[in-house]
């Protein structure tokens, strides 16, 4: 079976751990690479694609709810964003999308256990739904839950191998496991150059993670010599949200 390309990549113009799409064939990288305007809060998944059940009407209210909930998040407005998810679930209870909304909000408001579960619910709905486990890995590397993340990572890679940004995720779950070897091998097999670079901050992490901050400065700024600073701004904030002292990159 040849792999899907699910995912949505990340143009570093918002400052936090979620990101916002439409639920098409873009991969992460591609949508780093080419800066696609979509929303997006640091690591985290919302899509834009509808339920088929709505009708036309509630399908359009659907989405602009979305939408705007979306440019809430985007601009720290977690509040208003909760009113928009509300409006969400009144529309469409059912619809993973909605619970996948409420997880990246209770996300932004750091109550994990909220996140992990309206994340499972959307998971539960659509076990598909690889955007809501890409999230919920997060979330579980945010609880500690570094094997859990590692499970849903590896899960997600038979879906997108060639994943750049699944590789670098699964590299920090390695990197604060203290799985050292892991981190390193999987490192070893990240493509160089890559699309993105998070091969550079892969490694970044590595050193950092060991206190070795001049090493994991050298690979920063070897990145921006070939990256731009949106594409490096990404990795340096999914860092700094894992814990990582970021000061030197």
């Amino acid at each position: 079976m040849k792999p899907r390309t699910l995912f949505f990549g990340i143009p570093a113009t918002q400052p936090s751990l979620a990101y916002l799409g439409n639920r098409a064939n873009f991969s992460f990288e591609s949508r780093i690479v080419n800066r696609r305007p979509v929303y997006r809060l640091c690591g985290l998944v919302l899509t834009l694609y509808l339920g088929m059940g709505l009708a036309l009407a509630e399908t359009k209210n659907y989405q602009a709810v979305i939408n705007k909930a979306s440019r809430d998040l985007a601009e720290g407005k977690l509040d208003e964003a909760a009113t928009q998810a509300a409006v969400a679930r009144k529309l469409d209870p059912d619809n993973p999308l909605t619970t996948n909304l409420l997880g990246v909000i209770a996300i932004q408001k750091k109550d994990y256990t909220e996140a992990v579960a309206q994340l499972n619910r959307a998971i539960a709905v659509d076990p598909k739904f690889e955007i809501a486990k890409f999230n919920l890995a997060d979330v579980l590397m945010l609880q500690g839950d570094y094997e859990g993340a590692q499970s849903l990572l590896d899960e997600l890679r038979q879906v997108e191998p060639n994943s750049e940004v699944l590789q670098f995720k699964l590299v920090l779950a390695y990197v604060l496991a203290n799985k050292t070897e892991k981190a390193s091998a999987l490192i070893d097999q990240m493509p160089f150059p890559g699309k993105t670079p998070a091969y550079y901050y892969a490694r970044a992490a590595f050193w950092l993670k060991r206190g070795l901050e001049k090493d994991a400065k050298q690979y920063a700024v070897n990145a921006h010599k070939y990256y731009t600073d949106d594409q490096c701004s990404y990795f340096v904030r999914v860092l700094q949200q894992m814990g990582f002292n970021v000061s030197s990159l």
